[in-house]
């Protein structure tokens, strides 16, 4: 019969039970301690949060936020959260629409002022709209190398000026080249796409809207959005570091897109984000109403795993939703079974040229999953 853990027990078991990828090992992996794998991926800094009972449940640093200085990692030093800020971005989006400022399936050009997606025949049939957008299925191809870091000195671009290839992160204008829905196509260009058109419909900066809608109401203080390397000057950030654990060039690398890869953060902060989607979807309160909420962790149109600025698998009480971030000196995960009220966030100041799957990010949330039970991840990992 199964005995519960205490969370002190559940912690520990994290802790001192990481295991490699499947297809690495022959047969069942042992079980090893979060410090050895530390080493052995040369990560020098690692954060961790995890919910249960949609509550955190704890929050932990391990190692130093700069191989160089040693300083430790605490539950409030900011890391760089990379792709997982489209998921505030969602958030925020969807918070806009509840507000009745936006509607999820109306032509993106109706708020756009500063710039407008150029008209062809397939936009004529089938517009751009946030949904699409969110979903990564507007027909938006993002072309490879575009959406680089900055240089050093280099000024932060106005979204206006990507979206009309003024500068030298999208070769545009960006348009519309596939029909829309008819396949997924990742695109930072729409989520730059979509901070336009919260600013044109709003007259307000993004990282006003943001603030005022998703960070402030949930308390979300150790949040921000990177225009610099310093971040504004703000103290207690990680530095990046390369694979072989050595800070990357100017310490923390700049991208050129708020929307989509500009958010720094805790893992403490973001699961407050997850918290209050499985209050919404509970019904009981929580920062979007129901039937939001509900179309956030639902898949859209071609595929059965996009859903709106997160990632669904399974269905029923089993749904997953997961969101990923990666980039010079730094790998994240965020996961999260929003019906079960359980989950987790793991943010390192590392870049280990792989995916998550293959490194330490995705270690410690197997070893998160096994401690908590949840779904395929008992005496398994994914």
């Amino acid at each position: 019969m199964f005995t519960p853990l205490t969370r002190s027990e559940k912690t520990k078991q994290v802790e001192m039970g990481l295991r490699p990828h499947r297809s690495s090992q022959a047969g069942r992996a042992r079980p090893r301690p979060l410090s050895e794998r530390m080493q052995t991926y040369c990560v020098p800094g690692v954060s961790i949060a995890v919910i249960e009972n949609a509550a955190l449940d704890w929050a932990k640093g391990y190692g130093t936020l700069d191989a160089r200085l040693g300083r430790p990692v605490t539950p409030a030093t900011l890391f760089h959260a990379g792709a997982v800020s489209k998921l505030v971005t969602a958030v925020a989006v969807l918070r806009l629409v509840a507000d009745g400022v936006f509607d999820l399936d109306t032509d993106v050009n109706t708020w756009l002022k500063t710039w407008r997606v150029p008209q062809n025949d397939l936009t004529r049939e089938n517009p751009v709209t946030l949904r699409r957008l969110l979903a990564h299925q507007s027909g938006i191809i993002d072309p490879e190398c575009s959406f680089g870091t900055l240089r050093p000195g280099e000024p932060f671009p106005r979204p206006a000026d990507i979206l009309a290839g003024r500068t030298r992160f999208y070769p545009g204008p960006v348009s519309v080249t596939v029909e829309a829905e008819c396949d997924f196509n990742y695109s930072d260009a729409g989520f730059c796409l979509i901070e336009q058109v919260m600013e044109d419909a709003t007259g307000r900066s993004f990282e006003s809207l943001v603030k005022s809608l998703v960070l402030a109401p949930l308390g979300m203080e150790d949040t921000l959005y990177q225009r610099d390397a310093t971040l504004g000057g703000v103290s207690g950030a990680a530095v990046g570091h390369d694979r072989h654990g050595e800070p990357i060039e100017g310490e923390r690398a700049v991208y050129p897109c708020l929307a989509a890869t500009g958010l720094w953060s805790t893992p403490a902060d973001l699961a407050k984000l997850l918290i209050t989607l499985m209050h919404s979807l509970e019904g009981s309160g929580g920062l979007l109403p129901y039937h939001l909420a509900r179309e956030m962790v639902t898949a859209h149109g071609c595929t059965d795993w996009s859903g709106l600025g997160v990632f669904v698998e399974g269905t029923g009480h089993d749904c997953r939703i997961f969101s990923q971030g990666w980039g010079a000196g730094f790998q994240c995960m965020v996961v999260a079974y929003p019906l079960l009220g359980t989950g987790a966030v793991v943010m390192t100041n590392s870049d280990p040229g792989r995916p998550q799957s293959h490194a330490l990010t995705g270690e410690i949330m197997r070893a998160i999953g096994h401690a908590y039970r949840w779904p395929g991840h008992v005496d398994v990992g994914w």
